[in-house]
């Protein structure tokens, strides 16, 4: 299988795993609207289910994780699902992705990362780009919906989020 080649040892491990959640992942596509053809990115992917859900929603979907059994585990389940022309997981730090050619951009992150990712995506988002976290907010931004613990955001023109 060579879609399960090239997987290297992770450099950095911060982000513990957390699976998301059936109703999450509902709450995230009742909040945001899949367009066909949309780029989307799942910061920290673990086992591909957002990445897989983008995908069966017409996403052009990829994932980023750092740990190699989940980025094994999200290629087989992509596999499984027959998805491996829409559907692409990449291991590498999410820090070091240029986040300026997706529309959508999911993240289950932790507190103590907020503020250097809210960094991170002030630079270097495009305009119109939605930002979906689970659990935290992103600091000094505006949700633009919200359901439980499902925060959305959208970049605006002027570098403002709304």
């Amino acid at each position: 299988m060579t879609y399960l080649k090239n997987i290297s040892k992770p450099k950095n491990l911060l982000i513990p795993y957390a699976e998301s959640e059936p109703e999450t992942i509902k709450s995230i596509f009742h909040l945001v609207k899949i367009k066909r053809g949309q780029k989307t990115l799942d910061m920290g992917s673990g086992d591909g289910r957002i990445v897989i859900a983008m995908a069966k929603r017409g996403a052009e979907a990829y994932g980023i994780e750092i740990r190699e059994k989940y980025v094994r585990r999200s290629k087989w389940n992509i596999l499984k699902e027959n998805l491996e022309d829409k559907a692409f997981i990449h291991q590498k730090d999410f820090w070091e992705e240029n986040l300026n050619t997706y529309d959508i951009i999911t993240i289950y992150p932790m507190a103590a990362l907020m503020e250097k990712l809210e960094k991170k995506l002030s630079k270097e988002l495009k305009s119109g780009a939605i930002v979906i976290t689970n659990g935290f907010r992103i600091p000094g931004w505006k949700t633009w919906k919200e359901k439980g613990f499902t925060f959305v955001y959208k970049k605006l023109a002027n570098n403002q989020v709304l």
